[in-house]
């Protein structure tokens, strides 16, 4: 081995752990890290709130109060709505559950025994299929049966303009994130040129074209975005990992929190933030090299 590839091993032209590169690359690292959370988070909730919307629509929610001539009127209700073509099951939920929904008003004293809970049934409807309440009430009231309809209209309404208030802000933040990260990529790459412009100038007085420098520039750029993104998509993955194990069993009802177990999804998307960054730290370096040449060099 001659001693030229020797010198060309011990001192690359452009290093690669570079000291004076180190702070901007682990701020690089902290955003993407956030960029990978906030767009992972955005996607978690847009399915989210899918799923939450198609049980809200195809499910009913019937109150029945039982009278003294009919006891048994839950049953003749189940008995009309089994005869619907468009109704799948029925479910009563369970006295006691039924309770706990007031205990938030009435606190845990009990119910005097003469006041008795109306039964509350869970009826879920064929997709795409929407019932008339008051034709359904009114076929309850001809039957004698005081029962009472919900679709979750009401409900489902508020729902709605909750999360797209949720998702708005969720997309604004990201958009901001990452704006941020394109920031200071255009200005880690500037002020790294800046600081090697000494060699731009020597590979020019050697007779290298603009397109070599530009692109050996570009390649040391854009592979150190590359790392910083990696590093902190990498992170974000871990956490929510490790999240999603601690709240899998104690809290069910988190789903909002992205899980990078249900598929290759959400992986495929944080993959995104260190190619993009990549992008942008080697497009920035490669219009910044050409810049200063052409303007500052060359005569």
């Amino acid at each position: 081995m001659s001693e030229t590839d020797n010198w060309d091993k011990a001192q690359p032209l452009l290093p690669a752990n570079s000291p004076q590169d180190r702070p901007m690359f682990i701020i690089l690292m902290i955003l993407a890290f956030l960029a990978t959370l906030s767009l992972l988070s955005i996607k978690s909730s847009f399915s989210t709130a899918k799923s939450w919307q198609a049980e809200l629509q195809n499910t009913l929610t019937v109150q029945v109060i039982p009278t003294v001539e009919i006891p048994d009127a839950a049953e003749q209700v189940k008995s009309i709505l089994e005869n619907k073509p468009d109704v799948i099951s029925i479910a009563e939920l369970d006295p006691e559950y039924s309770a706990s929904l007031l205990a938030p008003w009435l606190g845990e004293t009990p119910l005097p025994d003469d006041i008795q809970l109306p039964a509350l049934l869970s009826v879920s409807t064929l997709p795409g299929q929407e019932f008339d309440i008051d034709v359904l009430e009114t076929e309850f009231n001809q039957a004698g049966l005081n029962a009472s309809v919900d679709n979750h209209q009401q409900w489902s309404t508020d729902f709605k303009k909750s999360v797209l208030a949720v998702q708005t802000l969720a997309i604004l933040a990201f958009i901001l994130i990452f704006t941020a990260i394109a920031t200071a990529i255009v200005f880690a790459t500037r002020a790294g040129l800046s600081g090697r412009r000494m060699l731009i100038d020597v590979l020019h007085q050697i007779g290298a074209a603009p397109d070599y420098t530009a692109k050996l520039f570009s390649r040391r750029f854009a592979l150190s975005g590359f790392k910083a993104g990696l590093f902190g998509a990498i992170a974000a993955l871990i956490i929510l990992f490790f999240l999603g194990l601690i709240t899998a069993g104690a809290v069910g009802s988190m789903k909002f929190i992205p899980d990078i177990k249900s598929g290759p999804a959400n992986i495929l998307l944080a993959a995104l933030i260190p190619v993009v960054m990549a992008g942008i730290a080697g497009l920035s370096a490669w219009r910044t090299v050409l810049k200063t040449l052409f303007d500052e060099v060359y005569p």
